[in-house]
């Protein structure tokens, strides 16, 4: 089927542009799941607390924005079309949700300025992941290609070593520092931009040394 040809060996053909291309849209996709179920936990949280007109302005419009948006790339027709400027005020409109009302198509329209460079930026952000993992790969190629011509320099009795220490010391820091960027970036999208959104400071501080009457 076309729908097998489009995805065979896609993931492993990064030589090709088609293979680039399925780790891209793959990227894109899931990031703008994981954002987009960061602002479906922050909707339901304030619907569970009571704030349930705040849930549906604020929060699941932007779930009605997208579908119109996917409706209307799907097929291009009159009805997707209103669809998706239905959608698109409706959103405006929730962005304004707790302000006067003949403010609230301003600040409606600032929100979805704000909310249109904070998906293009967090969306690049999941790009930037890739493209850590994709030039891992080339540093790894890299350090093979100078382990190899270092080596053909000199006899086989002192090639051997050259190689193997350029091999191990090359790949653990490559390893080094691709895992250290890529929990850098990654950690950042899911502590600040994904919890940020429904999660809730609380508790007590703790003190390990002091005794505590409970």
């Amino acid at each position: 089927t076309d729908t097998g040809l489009m995805f065979r060996g896609q993931i492993w053909q990064l030589t090709q542009k088609d293979g680039i291309n399925f780790l891209m849209y793959l990227s894109i996709i899931l990031g703008l799941t994981h954002l987009f179920f960061g602002m479906f936990l922050s909707g339901w949280h304030k619907w569970l607390h009571g704030n349930r007109a705040q849930a549906i302005w604020e929060d699941f419009t932007s779930h009605l924005l997208l579908g119109g948006i996917i409706l209307h790339a799907m097929q291009q027709t009159p009805t997707t079309k209103w669809t998706l400027i239905a959608t698109l005020v409706l959103f405006v409109w929730g962005k304004g949700y707790g302000t006067t009302w003949f403010l609230r198509p301003l600040t409606g329209l600032l929100g979805l300025i704000n909310f249109a460079i904070g998906m293009t930026s967090n969306t690049l952000s999941y790009l930037r992941i890739l493209a850590l993992g994709l030039v891992t790969g080339s540093i790894a190629g890299a350090v093979n290609q100078v382990a190899v011509a270092l080596g053909n320099l000199f006899p086989t009795a002192i090639a051997i070593p050259i190689i193997i220490l350029i091999f191990v010391g090359g790949h653990l820091v490559s390893i080094a520092l691709n895992t250290l960027g890529s929990f850098i970036h990654s950690g950042r999208l899911q502590f600040i931009e994904f919890f940020s959104q429904f999660f809730e400071g609380g508790g007590r501080p703790f003190s390990p040394l002091r005794r505590t009457v409970t």
